[in-house]
C-alpha cells in the first residue's frame, strides 16, 4: 500500500527489457503503439541507483525513439540516455 492507502510499484532489478518487462511475442508491436507507455513503466521499475542496469537500456531507448520521436523529451528517456552514457563509459 502506497502513502495515501493505494497501490505503487516498486522498482526492482530488471536484467533485460525485452526479457524481464516486454515478455512475449507482442513485445515490439507494443513498443511500437505505446512507447511513452512503456517508458513509464520502465522508469517506476528500474532503480537507477542500483549499479546493474538492464544491459539492453540502450537498444530499448533506440526503439522507444524510433517509435515516437518525441520521446526523446520525456524526462525518464533523458534520464535513461544519461545512465547508458555512464554505463558505455
Amino acid at each position: 500500500m502506497g502513502v495515501s492507502g493505494g497501490h505503487y510499484l516498486k522498482p526492482y532489478r530488471l536484467y533485460a527489457l525485452e526479457r524481464d518487462l516486454l515478455q512475449g511475442t507482442e513485445q515490439s508491436e507494443m513498443l511500437e503503439r505505446f512507447p511513452r507507455d512503456i517508458l513509464k513503466l520502465a522508469n517506476a521499475l528500474i532503480d537507477l541507483q542500483d549499479p546493474s542496469l538492464p544491459r539492453d537500456l540502450g537498444k530499448f531507448l533506440d526503439n522507444c525513439l524510433k517509435a515516437d520521436s518525441s520521446v526523446a523529451n520525456d524526462s525518464a528517456c533523458l534520464r535513461f540516455d544519461a545512465c547508458t552514457k555512464r554505463q558505455n563509459s
